[in-house]
């Protein structure tokens, strides 16, 4: 059996070369599109992933906790029933869903305020479907704990992006760009489909079928698509917002660039949530549940160490940061960015640690967490932060982002009885207000970006192994298998 410390290193490295040619994407879209362009391109995708998730989201993710704990204990039978009924129940949803969305375009479009959107919501409503394929296929993987193949179908993806997409977009501009959001799923199913060839399973007749119904499944995946969904609400509702409240395409083209880049730890941390919620699913079936403590204090750790230095490279390098990304037209979202990433900072504990709750079958935490927080940041948007101006929205986000924080760490205790010590906090937090003022004292260009961001990384690392906070028994647990 793999390791933590190798399966998290393939997953890692295959998310960073995904992610990475999400920025790519997003890079290329910006300077091809233009700002205005690239802020409908930002809503349309936007909008239709937050459907895709809707629909294709839950019932693999259910499928993957369910498939980990019968996987683990031998039954290859209940693997091939679920993975069998699953398929069927996620075709339905996801069909059903792409034709809801194609028709509702035209009304989407009205309310936004824009009937341009129509035909590129059209276009748009097929990827919800394929988007639903490929994440079946992804978290069987996941639930088997294949996480092997799951890095390749990743990295597969990750070429597909940088070629297919910018080129549709070189060629076709925003009709094109959405068009390769269709054409790059359908190749990796078709992929992962000839994989899952190799594999074979015999179906036999049993009375333990009868205990796996589709309440057990929908009772999971509706708590997970509500998680998923609110939190990308959360992490967007600003941008609608804007769009809602001032039509200005090039506002909302320089908050959905910022909020691109302060998203990074989100999808870096994703190989966390991939580890996560099939091993704790396994450790509650067979009770390992300080199994389940150690690899939650362990992300907790990894997730404060490494946030922590990334916030500040973009709180003090915003500008440059967002000129090299995505070009000196983008500038005006610096002071977007300096907030958003501290916000994003926040809730990407909310995000990964969602999944160690869905794993022990508590999903309706993060749910409730997630939903509390979207109800509370349209709150307090609507009664007053518009008159602060834009800045106001992101005041909001950072606001909330903390009170979630603190509402996920408490709820870790409670459940998986792990927690941060306050010792870490502190002196992290003080590692990072140090490197902060360091960072400051030189001029903030791209030239400085690249120099300063090492130098003052390694002076962070430093500090914590002076103190203690980190050592070598980490880098040791994360190469014992769990």
């Amino acid at each position: 059996m793999a390791t933590l410390g190798k399966s998290f290193f393939w997953l890692f490295g295959a998310e960073f070369l995904f992610y990475l040619s999400g920025y790519v994407v997003h890079m290329g879209a910006g300077r091809i599109l233009g700002v205005e362009d690239y802020g409908k391109y930002s809503l349309v995708i936007t909008i239709t992933l937050i459907i895709a998730n809707l629909v294709g989201a839950g019932l693999p993710i259910a499928m993957g906790k369910f498939l980990s704990a019968s996987y683990a204990k031998g039954d290859q039978e209940m693997v091939f029933l679920i993975k069998r009924r699953i398929a069927l129940w996620q075709s339905i949803f996801m069909f059903l869903a792409g034709g809801i969305f194609f028709l509702s375009a035209p009304l989407l479009a009205s309310f936004l305020g824009d009937s341009s959107l129509t035909e590129l919501f059209w276009i748009a409503s097929f990827i919800i479907p394929l988007y639903g394929a490929d994440l079946y296929y992804f978290h069987y993987y996941s639930g088997l704990k294949y996480f092997h193949i799951q890095s390749i179908l990743k990295f597969v993806r990750a070429l597909l992006r940088m070629t297919v997409i910018i080129g549709l977009a070189y060629w076709f501009h925003l009709a094109g760009i959405i068009a390769g959001y269709l054409i790059v799923p359908f190749f990796i199913f078709l992929l992962a489909w000839q994989l899952d060839k190799e594999r074979k399973f015999e179906k036999k007749d049993s009375k333990e079928i009868a205990t796996f119904s589709f309440h057990d499944v929908l009772s999971l995946a509706g708590a997970t698509t509500i998680f998923l969904v609110i939190f990308e609400i959360l992490i967007s509702f600003d941008m609608y917002v804007l769009k809602y409240t001032t039509g200005d395409d090039v506002l909302v083209g320089e908050y959905s660039s910022a909020l691109t880049i302060a998203r990074i730890p989100t999808f870096l941390f994703y190989a966390l949530t991939i580890i996560l919620l099939p091993t704790i699913s396994e450790a509650r079936v067979f009770k390992s549940f300080k199994k389940a403590k150690m690899l939650i204090t362990l992300a907790l750790r990894f997730m404060l160490f490494l946030t922590i230095p990334f916030v500040v490279i973009l709180s003090v390098y915003a500008e440059p940061v967002i000129r090299l990304l995505f070009g000196s037209q983008f500038s005006g979202a610096s002071s977007f960015l300096m907030i958003l990433s501290s916000a994003m900072g926040f809730l990407t504990v909310l995000y990964v640690c969602g999944f160690a709750f869905i794993g022990a079958g508590k999903g309706y935490i993060p749910a409730g967490i997630a939903t509390s927080a979207l109800v509370l940041n349209g709150a307090l948007l609507f009664l007053g932060a518009e008159k602060y101006g834009t800045l106001g929205f992101v005041g909001v986000k950072l606001f909330v982002a903390i009170l979630v924080f603190f509402a996920v760490l408490f709820f870790i205790y409670r459940v998986f009885g792990a927690h941060l010590l306050f010792r870490e906090i502190g002196i992290s937090v003080f590692a990072g207000v140090v490197i902060y003022g360091i960072a400051c004292l030189f001029p903030i260009s791209i030239l400085y970006l690249f120099v300063i961001s090492p130098i003052i990384f390694s002076l962070y690392v430093g500090i914590l192994l002076y103190f203690k906070v980190l050592s070598q028994e980490d880098l040791q647990v994360v190469k014992n298998k769990i």
